[in-house]
C-alpha cells in the first residue's frame, strides 16, 4: 500500500489452506525475508494445531522474499517450496482470485464506513473474516 497503515504495516501476506480455503492475513512493515518468515510461522503454528495437521508445501510467486532464510527454515521443516512462473499470475490462481476478492470487498468496506484510508488494514481483515 501507498499509504501506512495505522498500525505502521504497509504491505501483507495472505497464507491460504488449498483444502479449507482457510485465509490468514499478517500484515508486514517491510518485505523482508525475516519479516515474512516470523508471520509464516504465527501461521504454521495456528494451522498445524488447530486443524491437527501439518504443513506440506507451498506455493509463492518468485518474490525474493520467499528466498534466504524463509527457504531455508521450509527446507529445515520438509516443507516443499513450489514456485510460480514470474508474472504468470494463472499459475497462482487461487491465491491471486483470493486477493483480488479481499481487495474488492476492503474497498468497498472502506468506502461504506467513510474511514480514513490509514484504516485498511481493519477493513482487510474484516473481509477475510
Amino acid at each position: 500500500m501507498s499509504i501506512t497503515g495505522f498500525d505502521g504495516s504497509r504491505y501483507c501476506a495472505v497464507f491460504e489452506d488449498d483444502y479449507s480455503r482457510y485465509v490468514h492475513i499478517a500484515f508486514l512493515k517491510n518485505k523482508e525475508a525475516g519479516t515474512l518468515l516470523q508471520a509464516f510461522k504465527q501461521f504454521k503454528a495456528r494451522i498445524e494445531n488447530q486443524l491437527d495437521r501439518k504443513i506440506k508445501r507451498i506455493r509463492s510467486d518468485n518474490g525474493r522474499e520467499y528466498f534466504g532464510l524463509f527457504d531455508a527454515y521450509l527446507m529445515e521443516n520438509g516443507i516443499k517450496h513450489e514456485f510460480a512462473v514470474p508474472s504468470c499470475p494463472q499459475q497462482n490462481g487461487a491465491a491471486e482470485r483470493v486477493i483480488q476478492t479481499l481487495e474488492g470487498y476492503s474497498r468497498r468496506l472502506m468506502f461504506d464506513s467513510s474511514l480514513p484510508i490509514r484504516f485498511w488494514p481493519l477493513a482487510l481483515k474484516t473481509a477475510a473474516y
